[in-house]
């Protein structure tokens, strides 16, 4: 097996690169739908078709997607996602679907009490049934807590409207985009709606000291590989955006480090 990484240019990721990578060879097509670093999003629907252009099954990381923007699940082959990020629960629990139509049965590698339907007893112990649905795949017992959590996450957006959801990250995303360019702050997130969700990214020299100044002042961010990443969600709003940049013209952070040759501090629509 050989896996195949499609690089960035820009810190941007273009479908073109992504066809290019892709072959009579290649058996799985593996992405984010939303980058963790980028926070770009990919179109699913076009990745699909790129998939099965070529015969492979296309593979989803839902993580920071799931639970602010909808994830179009009947274009995707597997989809797989953590429950204690955009779906506000915890860890220990998550999410795996796959297309019964174009997968097939999945065998699960390993058993356990909760996969199997019935045992036979002593007469013929290894004559295990696998249970039909996706309990087969439980080898132990759920994790009941964060099973719970999750519930009463599910529940606390019951009745709330996805698409209403990912427009209000989608908002509060462009008054964070256009309040760090005017700071000179190099976006990497692309400023198209219909390119990114509730991450926004961008540069800093010294992205861990600055998330570390932030949370002295009680804004909350994440850091790594040398950029910062704020995350807007359903419980936030303007008053948060701007707290975000009370704290960072407080802490003196502009500007930031140059972008790569040829990148983009954002993709116009």
């Amino acid at each position: 097996m050989e896996p195949r990484i499609v690089r960035t240019v820009g810190h941007y990721l273009s479908m073109d690169a992504l066809a290019e990578a892709v072959d009579s060879r290649t058996r799985l097509l593996l992405v984010s739908h939303v980058s963790y670093l980028t926070g770009q999003r990919l179109d699913l629907a076009r990745c699909a078709e790129l998939a099965r252009s070529r015969g492979a099954w296309l593979a989803v990381d839902a993580t920071h997607a799931l639970g602010v923007a909808p994830v179009p699940g009947d274009c995707c082959d597997f989809v797989v996602s953590s429950c204690y990020k955009w779906l506000l629960a915890t860890h220990g629990v998550g999410i795996f679907a796959s297309s019964a139509e174009r997968v097939g049965d999945l065998a699960p590698a390993t058993l356990g009490w909760h996969s199997v339907a019935s045992r036979p007893g002593p007469a013929d112990p290894l004559a295990m049934a696998l249970r039909e649905d996706a309990a087969r795949l439980e080898a132990g017992n759920p994790s009941l807590l964060g099973c719970f959590v999750l519930d009463n996450a599910l529940g606390a957006r019951e009745g709330l409207e996805p698409e209403a959801i990912l427009e209000h990250a989608l908002d509060l995303g462009g008054e964070l985009i256009a309040g760090l360019q005017a700071r000179g702050c190099p976006v990497i997130t692309p400023e198209a709606p219909a390119e990114r969700a509730g991450n926004v990214c961008f540069l800093a020299d010294d992205a861990e000291a600055l998330t570390r100044r932030l949370a002295e002042r009680r804004v909350l961010v994440w850091s790594g590989d040398g950029r910062v990443r704020v995350s807007a969600h359903l419980h936030n709003d303007a008053a948060d955006v701007r707290a975000f940049f009370e704290a960072l013209d407080a802490v003196g952070e502009a500007g930031g480090p140059e972008a790569q040759p040829g990148a983009r501090t954002t993709r116009k629509p």
